[in-house]
């Protein structure tokens, strides 16, 4: 009888609250592609679809007074 294979989790968390600006989107960028890359992980992808919606929560979902969260699990 075979084992099934043992799955290891690891719990990553990140959050971050970020102000409606262009400079913060850029900065969600930035800021996910390091968190991913000091998990071990490929970040490039992941980046440029952070980047995308980023941009657009600043630029269509920007409301006075509301900032915008990153969270990468």
């Amino acid at each position: 009888m075979t084992r099934p294979p043992v799955l290891r989790t690891v719990d990553h968390q990140f959050s971050v609250l970020l102000s409606p600006t262009r400079r913060a989107a850029r900065l969600a960028r930035l800021l996910a592609s390091a968190q991913l890359t000091s998990w071990g992980l490929p970040s490039a992808t992941a980046a440029q679809v952070v980047a995308e919606l980023a941009a657009n929560a600043v630029l269509h979902g920007c409301v006075r007074g509301r900032d915008f969260r990153l969270t990468l699990s």
